[in-house]
């Protein structure tokens, strides 16, 4: 393939010892704590990249951009649920579900797709997205974001949102 598209390949090895040297640097190096887990393997490619090249694009912003995010699905199933005559007793029996102690499992994205389904789409986006939810002054964060952008209630509202204030924040 890459001499097909005429390019010259380099691997990249992210074992245990170029973990631990990535992680001691990023560590000593970042301002502040980011929770993101590719920021070691991507401080290994920029480190990479950095002998061969000056400049480095990245797929950074597709999920953004395009809705690659899964709680995009979920403002469209919002939509299908929202038709839905007896979502009411739906939501019961979902909030009824027994807790589960995995990470994300289908009890707890069920819990959180009813808690929020019925919401305005910014609120609804910032319940699902964010992690403490949509209190007044992330609600007026968020406005103050979408102040220029249409006010529709289009999924490329909350796409936008997550360009101009989630991405950012990942990227730096």
């Amino acid at each position: 393939m890459t001499h097909h598209i005429r390019t010259i390949h380099h691997v990249v090895t992210a074992d245990d010892r170029a973990l631990e040297r990535a992680f001691d640097h990023v560590t000593r190096s970042l301002a502040e704590p980011v929770g993101d887990p590719a920021i070691l393997p991507t401080f290994l490619l920029a480190e990479s990249a950095r002998a061969h090249v000056k400049v480095v694009l990245s797929g950074e912003g597709a999920d953004e951009l395009f809705g690659g995010y899964p709680t995009y699905l979920g403002h469209k199933a919002a939509g299908w649920y929202l038709g839905i005559p007896g979502r009411a007793a739906l939501r019961w029996l979902v909030n009824r579900l027994p807790t589960s102690t995995g990470k994300v499992t289908l009890e707890f994205l069920l819990k959180q797709f009813v808690a929020g389904a019925e919401l305005p789409l910014v609120q609804r986006h910032l319940t699902w997205f964010g992690a403490l939810g949509p209190d007044e002054r992330v609600l007026a964060w968020a406005d103050g974001l979408l102040s220029g952008f249409p006010r529709d209630s289009s999924l490329n509202r909350v796409l936008w949102l997550d360009f101009v204030s989630y991405l950012p924040i990942t990227c730096s």
